[in-house]
């Protein structure tokens, strides 16, 4: 391969995962904001405050900061070495993705709370990095699933649309 093909996988790589890191930090800031409606909808029911005039623009910014967090420290590296193992290392195919990053997951989070720990200072004991790190990995199921499908789907998209103009007879 030369050069050229190579800097292009990658950019293609790139902007792969730029779609669904964007779409997944999206979907939980939609999340956040119908959580506060929930919220809205309870606390009308049952006559009780319904919070400051900020409260839903705050939970939407909490909860995209914090997808943005887990993207770029555990999602994006998690599947991006999941890519590598399963595609160009073993060869063992696209479909062995999700359990190879579900297995992947958990070692994953213990490693980015052990990154924290060190950095800010925390002193978590053996017992509360193993608690963390379940927490975590169950947290980030749901998310590391939607971040893979919109990975692929954007690789269906992109390899959809290099072959369009083959399909109508173009030149390519």
């Amino acid at each position: 391969m030369n050069r050229h093909h190579n800097q292009g996988v990658l950019l293609a790589g790139a902007v792969r995962h730029l779609v669904a890191a964007s779409a997944t930090v999206g979907v939980a800031t939609l999340c956040g904001l119908l959580a506060y409606v929930a919220l809205l909808l309870v606390a009308i029911i049952f006559d009780g405050g319904l919070g400051g005039p900020f409260a839903p623009v705050g939970l939407a910014v909490m909860s995209g900061a914090f997808a943005a967090i887990s993207v770029a420290v555990v999602l994006f590296p998690l599947t991006a070495i999941t890519e590598w193992l399963c595609g160009r290392r073993f060869g063992w195919g696209v479909f062995s993705e999700i359990p190879v990053s579900t297995v992947l997951l958990f070692p994953f989070v213990l490693l980015a709370l052990g990154v924290g720990d060190v950095a800010f200072g925390y002193g978590f004991s053996a017992l509360d990095f193993l608690r963390w790190g379940i927490v975590g990995t169950v947290v980030l199921a749901v998310p590391l699933g939607l971040y893979w499908w919109l990975l692929k789907a954007a690789q269906f998209f992109y390899s959809f649309a290099a072959r369009l103009p083959t399909f109508f007879g173009w030149p390519a």
